[in-house]
């Protein structure tokens, strides 16, 4: 009976750290994901300044 009654307390114990740290584990997968995100972004952002700094140096005008 004892036995029995530890393993329950265990799964207890197991089942209340899962949902603690699930919902932690959620926001970081988010915010894995907005990083990622802001990465293609400051990619394109960055592509899209060369390509300005490229023709801003076609027509005379120093960038650097």
């Amino acid at each position: 009976m004892q036995v029995v009654f530890i393993m329950l307390c265990s799964l207890c114990i197991l089942w209340a750290f899962e949902m603690r740290y699930k919902e932690s584990i959620e926001k970081l997968s988010k915010a894995i994901e907005d990083v990622e995100k802001l990465k293609d972004e400051l990619s394109s952002t960055n592509k899209q300044l060369k390509v300005v700094s490229q023709r801003l140096n076609d027509i005379g005008i120093s960038t650097s």
